[in-house]
C-alpha cells in the first residue's frame, strides 16, 4: 500500500492555496509569494518545532524527538585532543570511545584532568591517554565547515587516533529541491503546511486562529512522542 508523503512542491502549492495564490511567479502585477521565500519559511519552521512544541506545552526545556535521533563518529586526527561534532548537532545523548570500550562522560569541570603528578622531587606534566571525559565547546570553524567543536579529557597520546561515536539528536534536513521529502514523521507532516502558514496572517485575523489551532492539535500530538 502506498503511503502518501508530502514533497517540498506540494508543502508550497498548499500553502500557496490557502493565501489565495495560484502561481510562484513574483512580478510588480502577480506579487505572489517567491518559491525560495516560502522554502525558506518552511525550513526555518522546522529548525525552531523543538522550541515551538516546547512553548506550547510549557516544558522548562526544549524537547527532542525520536525521529531526529541518530548517531554518528566524530571528526578526528591523530595525536590531536580537539573532535568535531556532526554539522547537524543538536544536543548530545551519549559518547562512546570505540577504541576502549568505554562511555565518556561529558563533563564541564575539567581541571583534574590537566596534570599528572610525578615524584616530590619531579615537576607536574599533562595527562595523557585513553579518553575519559569530553568537554562540548562553541562552534569553530573546521576546514570551512562551521561546527560545534569539543575536547577529549585527559590529553590524547602523540600518534594515537580517537575513535569517538556520538549518540545524539540531530537538526531535521533542510529541503531544496521540489521533489525533496519532508524530515518528519510522515503523521505529522502536515505541520510543514501549518506553521508556515502563521507566517502570512496577522495574528487578529480568523484565518490566523484557524491554522494556529490546528497547527496546536497536531503539536500536541508530536509532543506525545518526544
Amino acid at each position: 500500500m502506498a503511503i502518501l508523503q508530502l514533497t517540498l512542491a506540494n508543502c508550497r502549492d498548499e500553502i500557496r492555496r490557502r493565501i489565495g495564490e495560484r502561481t510562484g511567479g513574483t512580478t510588480i502585477s502577480n506579487p505572489n509569494v517567491s518559491d525560495a521565500e516560502l522554502t525558506r519559511q518552511i525550513n526555518l519552521y522546522l529548525q525552531r518545532l523543538p522550541r515551538r512544541t516546547a512553548q506550547l506545552t510549557e516544558s522548562p526545556r526544549e524537547i527532542k524527538f525520536d525521529m531526529w535521533r541518530t548517531f554518528s563518529d566524530l571528526t578526528e586526527t591523530a595525536g590531536s585532543s580537539t573532535v568535531y561534532l556532526p554539522v547537524d548537532y543538536d544536543r548530545f545523548i551519549s559518547f562512546w570511545d570505540q577504541t576502549n570500550g568505554s562511555k565518556l562522560w561529558v563533563v564541564k569541570d575539567v581541571e583534574k584532568y590537566y596534570r599528572k603528578r610525578k615524584h616530590l622531587d619531579r615537576a607536574d606534566t599533562d595527562r595523557t591517554g585513553p579518553p575519559e571525559a569530553i568537554e562540548i565547546l562553541g562552534f569553530a570553524s573546521n576546514s570551512g565547515t562551521w561546527q560545534r567543536k569539543a575536547l577529549l579529557h585527559p590529553n590524547t597520546a602523540s600518534g594515537v587516533t580517537p575513535d569517538i561515536r556520538i549518540t545524539y539528536w540531530r537538526l531535521p534536513a533542510t529541503v531544496s529541491s521540489d521533489s525533496d521529502t519532508l524530515d518528519l514523521d510522515i503523521k505529522y507532516q502536515d505541520i510543514a503546511i501549518y506553521g508556515p502558514l502563521l507566517e502570512f496572517y496577522r495574528d487578529d485575523d480568523p484565518a490566523y486562529q484557524r491554522y494556529e489551532a490546528l497547527e496546536r492539535e497536531i503539536l500536541i500530538g508530536l509532543a506525545k512522542t518526544a
